[in-house]
């Protein structure tokens, strides 16, 4: 009986990527939560841009209240957990540090 042959398993197809981080929560969202009825996903589109575009204005007419803006928001968005935080509070916090950030 001859020996037997070690062959390989055929080569396995890319995993599909996933989606681009801005449409992650909006795929995932699947019912409406608040008063507003509108999805997480819906009110962070609205709310960090709008954050960004605050401390944009308060800048160069009132820099310390730029200032105290960024601050009173950046321990706000930290503090919101209790204990170590989750992923998503985490990942939420990171995004509303870049947009206060980004002005």
């Amino acid at each position: 009986m001859p020996p037997a042959r070690l062959t390989r398993p055929p080569p396995r197809a890319p995993s599909p990527s996933p989606p681009p981080p801005a449409l992650t929560g909006h795929v995932l969202a699947k019912a409406p939560k608040g008063p507003t009825g509108k999805t997480t996903a819906a009110l962070t589109d609205q709310v960090l841009p709008a954050l960004t575009a605050s401390i944009t204005l308060l800048q160069p007419q009132a820099p310390k209240e730029a200032d105290n803006l960024h601050r009173t928001v950046s321990v706000a968005a930290a503090r919101t957990h209790q204990g170590r935080p989750s992923l998503t509070l985490a990942d939420m916090a990171r995004k509303i540090t870049e947009a206060l950030d980004a002005a």
